[in-house]
């Protein structure tokens, strides 16, 4: 629901929109604190005013440049951060980075990772300048601010603040959509949000809806276009992430509008590629705001200045729009700067400050209010060009004649009865409505009104009227015309069929005669006029056929790329968003489905069925024909793009529509059970967009142009390719065959597919055709590339494939499949919940005994330095698949460096021993290092996995107490020294003391330390790493997160790894200075109950079922093979290997079964009324 805004609002949006703007000029963030906020433009005076002060300023931050400032405002008693918007290549590499990574802000809230890295770049910075600001100045308000881009930032800085406690107040103008739907109530559910949009602007239309983003929560929509400062009734409120009342629900999409949030003098002072580009343009808009007296947003008393009485009363921050004219146009479109010289000479304002001046003058001429003095942006051209007033007076009186001496005089009548608006307002709001449009003069050059009858300016036919014969008129004259002319061969068409009638009845009287002369001749039958509803019939098929033929030039003359390429570039367009919505879909949660009861893939099913025959049901309505024709039929002759999807839909005949259906039941409901909803609907629309070129492609080559395609056929030959690739060694038969008959007669899918395409090959060399088996090729095509990507980004996971129901199965719901424990992802908890594809747990605690291991003993100390590794390995455990697929033991001498001494890995070194403290004489994996005289016997496990791609690893773990000092325990990923993340416990360290890090800590080109890219750590509450502990490292874009038990302790974004990576448990030292040296004959030892991971990994990997695209590894649910996730710890437990399931989107409950069966007679009545 949309309500206006207060006065007192408004006002307070105008002033926070200057410190957005004030973000874009160059003194503002050049990096130097302290300094005042200012703008060389003038676009903040009243921040000015208020003399704010920097406190840390950024710009060119990271590749995708962050840019802003943080301010205090002691008049007012702001903290401000401001944001810029984009105005670099590199915040365009952010813009485009539409991707989403979870957030913090709650469990499933994604968030734009363009926006977010841009946000982590400054994150630290700021989060210590403001608590310094908020330690020195307690009482002050917070205030964040941005426009476009910097609100985008702005948003997710103000919503991660709130989460740590601040109270923050968001100020945001133009801003995009930064996040999903949890994401956008999460921070309308904080509160104090004002995000500002204009009319339509475009930006806060993108990345968009369909592609799972939404709004933040209220909207402040300006209901007015750019350039025009709006009142209190201009500004409508509406609320709701997924609310269309606003921009979002406009069809415009419009750049300016972005360029002009609110004020009607700001924006495009500093939206270029620098701010000070203005003054070099010296824009009269620049002007106004510098010859404005500067004001606060709360006056002090006494300080009002020289303003009028009611800006005085009312504080107003902004001139209101009546005393900021727009004038009236004199013409559609802009002078341009070579028609500007021919009416200024050489010294030329600049285009924009020109061409309001020419219309505010003409405007003042109409109304006759020339004397009146002029604004102050008027001013300031006015003052900067002395001559522009004379030079632009004189072209107006040459060019557009106006009685200016009559205008003075209705001037002064209207003020004698108080007209609200002037003549030129009145003639303006008509121009804008289309009411008035170009007129032509006698000759070549174009002539432009309005005008007052001079200059061969066509007149009104009323009397008295001075501006020209209204364009209504023209179009009621036109329509009038066209309904006589249409009327009148309507007429013409009847009398020919009249004719035609009675002249086929005298030839019959005539032949009957010849035949039986005797019986003379019967009357004739009396030819009845068509009624109404039959001339409404012959109307609509008028309408419907085309008038062109194939003589008309815009048929003969056009080439096959003409003909094909608009349609080739749109369905290659259309497929590419196929592509994208197959991989953002994400199942829909049951609370929000429309029918709840129903499986997704009868509901998909269904509602393309429902499509079909709504298309079918259109051909039966006499008035619909134009539309169907136009865009539901592929015609080569002159063929429109948006055909090659809308006849996908369309059946003219019972027959074709129900055999096209029938196919959509059997093979469209078993592919949706194989890829799910979003790749279901990707492939069926992409095989018959391509179907459709394919048609038109063969029948223009063939210059086949009489002729039309319609129907579902591609889609459906389409799915049909597709389910046969897929499932191309399983066996089909026939489903009216005995169970003994299908077991003797098979056929695998590949056998089923080549005989289709062998079929349709023969069908379409043969010389009499009737079915557009183009289409059909084409679908098929598509299908075969579009199963192909899926198996290749999906495929199998770990081995597993869910039993597939038959297609009639889907109906009735007769089988008993379950899949709840069948996880397809994974979930973690904590502040940035992540969706993984893969999972393991090694669990040591119970090993089984295998070839007499007692686990009682552990091995011998190595004292002799094996180099080459080939010691035996210490239990039969380490010779088990489980283990050998997933892990490695280390052995040999590491590569020598600054240490010490040598380092040698060991498998003695790794075994399995008793829990002696356990009563229950439980298991875990232990790793040891000795010091021996001349070398270090060390122990290290590897991850065989070495494409992590992201991942949250966690070890329950203690060093075995009687610890000796110099030794280190690792536990990291590792790619290379500079792609690291790590959790190291240094025996030389008090017990409650770790280290985490992301490597390198250095700047390895100067070597200096990095700050805070390693922490040393003070563990809370009495843990010591001496006793069992969880220790958890999550490894996300940007963010690296260190836990122990269930409490986050740590996270840092600098130096985050952005490699594929391997995971290490090591056990060392090296005698340097980081580890310390032990005593020779020292040991220490770790122990190791459990390790759980989960996952995901990069591109490259054999076997099937693993991805091999750009996006492999972006931390994401993967929507089509996540329909059932699992938590692997929820926040209410935590039992390590049993995952939970968190949501299962494939199970349907008895009330689904139940309302499934009357799904079968609605569909059988459906196309029962059909074949009527």
């Amino acid at each position: 629901m949309l309500v206006d805004i207060s006065a007192s609002l408004l006002e307070e949006l105008a002033f926070m929109e200057q410190y957005a703007a004030a973000a874009y000029c160059l003194n503002n963030n050049d990096g130097q604190s302290n300094t005042a906020i200012t703008c060389p433009v003038g676009n903040c005076p009243l921040v000015e005013s208020a003399g704010a002060t920097s406190l840390i300023e950024f710009q060119n931050i990271g590749l995708v440049d962050v840019t802003g400032f943080m301010a205090v405002d002691h008049t007012n008693q702001l903290i401000v951060i401001s944001f810029r918007g984009s105005d670099s290549i590199g915040n365009w590499i952010g813009n485009f980075n539409i991707e989403v990574i979870p957030s913090t802000l709650c469990l499933g809230c994604l968030v734009h990772a363009g926006f977010y890295t841009s946000w982590a770049l400054v994150r630290d910075s700021i989060n210590q300048t403001l608590q310094t600001a908020t330690a020195n100045w307690p009482d002050y308000s917070i205030v964040s601010v941005g426009h476009s881009l910097g609100a985008a930032i702005a948003t997710i800085g103000a919503g991660e603040f709130r989460a740590q406690g601040h109270q923050i107040t968001l100020y945001t103008y133009g801003s995009p959509m930064v996040g999903n739907l949890l994401l956008a109530n999460a921070i309308t559910n904080q509160g104090s949000n004002f995000r500002v949009t204009r009319y339509d602007d475009a930006v806060p239309k993108l990345p968009g809806y369909p592609i799972g983003y939404a709004h933040i929560s209220p909207e402040y929509w300006i209901d007015l276009p750019g350039h025009t400062y709006p009142s209190t009734q201009d500004v409508k409120v509406s609320s709701g992430a997924l609310d269309l009342s606003g921009t979002e629900g406009t069809l415009g999409f419009s750049i300016s509008d972005h360029l002009w949030p609110l004020l009607d003098r700001t924006i495009n002072c500093y939206i270029t590629l620098s701010s000070l580009q203005c003054v070099v343009r010296g824009d009269e808009q620049c002007g106004l705001l510098l010859d404005s007296p500067p004001r606060r947003l709360v006056p002090a008393a006494g300080e009002m200045g020289p303003s009028s009485s009611q800006a005085a009363a009312s504080a107003a921050v902004f001139v209101h729009s009546k005393d900021h004219e727009y004038g009236l146009s004199f013409q559609p479109d802009d002078l341009t700067q070579l028609q500007l010289h021919d009416v200024f000479g050489a010294v030329t304002p600049p285009p924009r400050s020109a061409n309001r001046l020419l219309r505010v003058l003409h405007a003042r001429r109409v109304d006759g209010t020339l004397d009146l003095p002029f604004d102050a942006g008027i001013q300031a051209v006015l003052k900067r060009y002395p001559y522009a007033m004379d030079s632009a007076l004189y072209w107006l009186r040459c060019n557009y004649a106006v009685d200016e001496d009559a205008a003075i005089m209705a001037r002064i009548e209207a003020e004698g009865v108080g007209e609200e608006h002037t003549a030129s307002e009145l003639r303006q709001r008509a121009q804008d409505v289309g009411l008035y449009a170009p007129r032509e003069k006698e000759g070549p050059t174009p002539y432009y009104g309005p005008q007052s009858g001079m200059y061969l300016a066509k007149l009104s036919d009323k009397e008295g009227d001075v501006f020209g014969r209204s364009e209504i008129d023209r179009i009621r004259a036109e329509n009038i015309a066209k309904a006589e002319k249409e009327e009148q061969e309507l007429q013409e068409q009847i009398d020919r069929i009249t004719a035609e009638v009675t002249a086929k009845q005298a030839d019959q009287q005539s032949q009957a005669l010849a035949a039986r002369p005797e019986q003379g001749v019967e009357a004739a039958q009396e030819i009845r006029p068509p009624n109404e509803f039959e001339k409404w019939i012959l109307r609509s098929k008028n309408r419907a056929i085309s008038k062109f033929t194939l003589d008309s030039p815009e048929v003969a003359e056009m080439t096959f790329a003409q003909r094909v390429l608009p349609s080739a570039v749109f369905v290659a367009l259309f497929c590419a968003g196929c592509f994208l919505f197959a991989q953002y879909w994400v199942p829909p949660k049951r609370s929000e489905r429309m029918f709840p009861d129903v499986s997704l893939s009868v509901a998909t099913i269904g509602a393309i069925f429902a499509l079909n025959l709504l298309a079918f049901a259109c051909w039966g309505i006499p008035g619909m024909w134009p539309i169907m024709n136009r865009y539901f039929t592929s015609t080569p002759a002159y063929p429109r793009v948006l055909s090659m999807i809308g006849n996908t839909f369309s059946h003219q005949t019972a027959a074709h529509f129900l055999t096209n259906m029938l196919g959509l039941l059997i093979f469209g409901l078993s592919l949706h059970e194989d890829v799910g909803r979003g790749n279901f609907l990707a492939i069926y629309l992409s095989c018959g967009a391509v179907g459709s070129l394919a048609s038109l492609t063969v029948f223009s080559l063939r210059r086949q142009l009489v002729t039309s395609s319609l129907g579902a056929s591609g889609s459906m030959w389409g799915i049909m390719a597709a389910y046969c690739w897929i499932h191309a060694n399983e066996k089909f038969s026939f489903i009216f065959m005995t169970e003994e008959q299908r077991e003797k007669i098979k056929f695998s899918g590949w056998t089923v597919l080549s005989c289709l395409v062998v079929l349709e090959i023969v069908r379409f060399f043969l010389p009499i055709k009737t079915t557009d088996h183009a289409s059909h090729l084409g679908g098929m095509l598509a299908g075969v590339i579009g199963a192909e990507m899926w198996k290749r980004n999906e495929g199998v996971v770990e081995g597993k494939q869910k039993r597939r129901l038959r297609w009639y199965e889907h109906l009735v719901e007769l089988s008993s499949h379950d899949n709840s424990g069948e996880c397809q992802c994974y979930l973690t908890s904590g502040p940035n919940p992540g969706y993984f594809q893969y999972y393991r747990f090694f669990d040591f605690r119970a090993v089984p005994s295998v070839d007499g291991d007692s686990f009682l003993a552990p091995p011998p100390v190595v004292t002799e330095s094996d180099d080459q590794g080939d010691e035996p390995i210490t239990n039969a455990y380490f010779n088990a698949t489980v283990w050998n697929q997933n892990w490695s033991i280390e052995s040999g001498a590491l590569p020598e460096s600054d240490s010490s001494y040598a380092q040698v890995n060991s498998p003695a070194n790794v075994y399995i021993t008793r829990n002696d403290s356990d009563p229950k004489q439980s298991t875990y994996l232990t790793l040891r290092t000795t010091r021996n005289s001349d070398f270090q016997s060390t122990a290290e496990i590897d991850c065989n996995q070495k494409n992590l791609m992201h991942s949250s690893i966690r070890a329950r773990l203690r060093v075995i107490p009687n610890v000796a000092p110099g030794a280190v325990c690792g536990f990291f990923t590792f790619e290379s020294n500079t792609e690291e993340s790590d959790i190291e416990i240094l025996t030389a360290d008090p017990i409650d003391r770790l280290r985490y890090s992301n490597q390198p800590d250095y700047d390895p080109k100067t070597g200096d330390s990095v700050q805070g890219a390693s922490t040393d750590y003070l563990m809370q509450d009495g843990r010591v790493w001496t006793s069992w502990l969880v220790y958890r490292l999550d490894w996300f874009p940007g963010v690296s997160q260190w836990w122990i038990d269930d409490d986050l302790v740590l996270n840092k974004t600098i130096h985050v790894p952005r490699k594929p990576s391997g995971m290490i448990l090591n056990l060392w030292s090296d005698g340097g200075e980081w580890s310390g040296n032990m005593s020779v004959g020292d040991q220490v030892v770790v122990g190791v109950e459990w390790i759980e991971m989960v996952f995901n990994i990069s591109g490259g990997v054999n076997g099937p079922g693993h991805r091999k695209s750009l996006m492999d590894g972006l931390w994401k649910r993967k929507s089509k093979s996540c329909e059932v996730g699992c938590w692997v710890d929820t926040p209410q437990s935590t039992v390590p290997g049993q995952p939970v399931v968190a949501f299962d989107n494939t199970q349907v409950d008895s009330a689904a079964r139940t309302a499934s069966l009357p799904l079968i007679y609605v569909v059988t009545l459906a196309m029962a009324c059909a074949v009527v």
